[in-house]
């Protein structure tokens, strides 16, 4: 197989099969990386600028897929659309390098019916895809620390005795997870925030070992 690159589970490929060529690769590719920057006017001259951060980047590219080629293109855009609409995490590979430092995520996808037949059947769509740079800090697990030794026991002065140190316990809820959930959506649900996703991830680190998958009828907790 002429191997071109993949996007995550997708493979990008030019190769012959008894014959016939598989095509699914990609064309007009571009990278832009741009930097924020903070302007402080002064009066009667140029304005000051203050460099905050670089933003992340942003890769747009055209996937052309055709039947002809042996590519089922209604097939290749449900890939498409559920890497979007979960927030798939994805490494790019091209030439067998990653592109760039971090993983990637689909932030749009434009799709074009380009050839279409008798009886309706799509034989060829092309797909123009923004991805964004993905990276984010994970937050550290807050750590409680005793102020007796394991084992040991602080005095209750009402009753003269002994008495075990119990941390206080964090109060959860509890949720299913059902068809179509993410945690994005769970956390937008009850925080009214998809971004404070991370905080349902660290709760459940015993059974979430990828914040990206999720299983139906998984029972999680929901920290309020």
């Amino acid at each position: 197989m002429g191997k071109v690159g993949s996007l995550g589970g997708i493979q990008f490929y030019v190769k012959s099969v008894d014959g016939k060529n598989k095509i699914l690769s990609f064309q007009n590719m571009s990278r832009e990386s741009s930097a924020k920057y903070e302007e402080h006017p002064v009066t009667g001259k140029k304005a000051y600028l203050e460099f905050i951060a670089p933003e992340p980047h942003q890769i747009t590219l055209t996937i052309v897929a055709s039947k002809q080629f042996g590519v089922a293109p209604r097939t290749l855009q449900e890939k498409l659309h559920t890497y979007e609409e979960e927030g798939r995490v994805c490494t790019f590979m091209l030439g067998g390098k990653k592109v760039g430092h971090f993983k990637w995520v689909i932030v749009s996808t434009s799709d074009v019916y380009t050839k279409i037949t008798v009886g309706g059947r799509v034989m060829q769509m092309s797909f123009t895809l923004t991805l964004k740079e993905y990276r984010y800090k994970r937050k550290k697990s807050a750590t409680y620390t005793s102020p007796v030794k394991p084992g040991g026991s602080t005095k209750n002065s009402a009753k003269g005795g002994t008495k075990k140190y119990e941390p206080k316990v964090k109060s959860y809820e509890t949720y299913t997870v059902k068809k179509g959930d993410t945690l994005w959506r769970i956390a937008k649900k009850y925080y009214g925030n998809g971004a404070k996703y991370i905080k349902i991830y660290n709760a459940n680190k015993n059974i979430i070992k990828n914040p990206n998958k999720l299983t139906i009828g998984w029972k999680i907790k929901i920290p309020k």
